[in-house]
């Protein structure tokens, strides 16, 4: 009996210390590290990301351990592409991907490094990144308020060789990023005069104030206005640092302060234009449904969303807009509206350049163009007409026109591509009706023949060719 018990606690004992020996052989691989494992040299080390591993000293001798996330903080100063010196003071985490597929050859390099050398090549790395981003003529002062910027810049500096070793950018934050002070004056002192800004960037909200009038093209009310918006830079072309090298962009580079508002009360107007096309009386004599007897100051969402879109050729965006209605007169007899107009035509024996004739039906359906400078012209070349007068005077345009349009083409360039033979006769008959705000808003042309046979003996040669092409296949 007492063998039996000693027996007993005997193997509770050793299965006891199985267990602690088989704990303390096992790894707990964290979150965003990496465990490295390889039996010998030869072998290709195997990666264990998060979870707990077994491992056995002796077995895996040659290459057993981890590697962490990276935080490092980079100190230093460079000399920026305008000539002035900048400090800086960055915090960035540095993490091996959860996407990335290991190749033996970066895993045999990061068995080499460890994770002293590692982070040694990885600060080296970073650091010419950091100053490559502050030398590129792309760099703007004002990344300091916008580190996202400055990390996308940083990361299209650095993405290659991180990934040569799995790594990817996890964190990134500025402690400081500022022009040296005694360099600063030096430099203002000699070429404030002369230096335009590298960047039209905005550190923070403007405003700016614009008066005008106009009318609303849906109901010809007259409106006089006073308006100041909110700017502030827009991120999807700040954001984008190749769109600051582009054409586009680019003169920006070359306007003062005063200059850059000029330019974007410019287009502050364009777009209050561009709203007025769309807006009734009702919008703007009651746009929060509260109605008012006297001018007063009111949040108007409508002219922000319209001057947004012109904005985005001097590179901001309108992020709040008040308005003032200073007068609002009601057009008693409002303009009719143009119905779309359906015409249909049967051309016969119109001479192409060739002189070939030839016979085309064709339908037309033509309308009142919707852009301000079609619908202007409209406004004030139809008012009065009736719609028998209209259609008259469309017509017409149409018969001179399309006859002009088919003299300037070839058989062959009319059999070449129906896209092509449509644009042409749309460009040509547009070019008359857009004397009166009108536009061509559908063709079709049903069949095309001639007198001589030419189109026929080209349609039967294709249809022959694409036989033979089949029967070959």
């Amino acid at each position: 009996m007492d063998l039996l018990i000693v027996a007993i606690v005997f193997s509770v004992l050793l299965l006891l210390g199985i267990g602690l020996l088989a704990i303390s052989f096992t790894v707990k691989v964290g979150p965003q590290q990496i465990l490295i494992v390889a039996t010998s040299e030869e072998q290709t080390p195997i990666v264990y990301r998060s979870g707990r591993k077994f491992l056995l000293p002796m077995y895996h001798r040659h290459a057993v351990f981890s590697l962490e996330p990276m935080e490092f903080n980079l100190r230093s100063r460079t000399k920026a592409h305008s000539g002035e010196l900048v400090d800086s003071n960055l915090s960035i985490g540095i993490h091996f991907s959860d996407d990335q597929n290991f190749t033996p050859d970066m895993l045999f390099k990061l068995v080499e490094l460890r994770q002293r050398r590692l982070e040694e090549d990885v600060r080296g790395t970073l650091m010419r990144g950091v100053q490559q981003t502050i030398q590129s003529p792309r760099y703007a002062g004002t990344y300091q308020h916008r580190p996202g910027l400055f990390m996308d810049h940083l990361n299209n500096c650095c993405r290659h060789e991180l990934q040569e070793n799995g790594l990817k950018l996890l964190r990134f934050q500025i402690l400081n990023l500022s022009p040296t002070i005694e360099e600063n004056h030096a430099v203002q002192e000699t070429s404030s005069q002369v230096a335009a800004p590298m960047e039209r960037h905005m550190d923070c909200l403007i405003k700016i104030s614009v008066a005008g009038e106009g009318t609303l093209k849906k109901d010809h009310t007259q409106i006089k206005y006073e308006a100041r918006f909110g700017i502030e830079s827009d991120p999807d072309v700040i954001g984008s640092f190749e769109e600051w090298s582009s054409p586009r962009y680019r003169y920006l580079r070359t306007l003062s302060d005063d200059e850059y508002a000029n330019l974007m009360k410019i287009y502050l107007k364009k777009g209050i234009e561009r709203t007025l096309t769309w807006l009734v009386y009702e919008h703007i004599k009651d746009p929060e449904r509260e109605g008012f007897d006297r001018p007063v100051w009111r949040n108007f969402q409508a002219f922000a969303a319209g001057a947004s879109m012109e904005l985005k050729e001097v590179a901001a965006r309108a992020v709040a807009c008040q308005i003032k209605i200073l007068e609002l007169t009601r057009n008693s007899n409002p303009p009719s509206v143009i119905e779309p107009m359906t015409f249909n035509f049967n051309f016969q024996d119109i001479p192409e350049k060739e002189s070939v004739p030839l016979t085309i039906p064709v339908r037309l359906v033509v309308g009142v163009g919707e852009e301000p400078p079609l619908s202007d012209t409209a406004a004030r070349e139809l008012n009065g007409l009736s719609e028998a007068e209209i259609e008259a005077r469309t017509r017409a345009i149409i018969e001179e026109r399309f006859p002009k349009a088919i003299r300037s083409m070839t058989i062959k360039d009319i059999n070449r591509s129906q896209e092509w033979f449509y644009q042409g006769l749309i460009h040509e008959i547009n070019s008359g009706l857009h004397n009166y705000g009108l536009w061509v808003i559908n063709i079709t042309v049903s069949d095309i023949t001639d007198s001589v046979g030419i189109l026929e003996g080209m349609r039967a040669k294709a249809l022959e060719e694409y036989r033979s092409q089949r029967k070959n296949q």
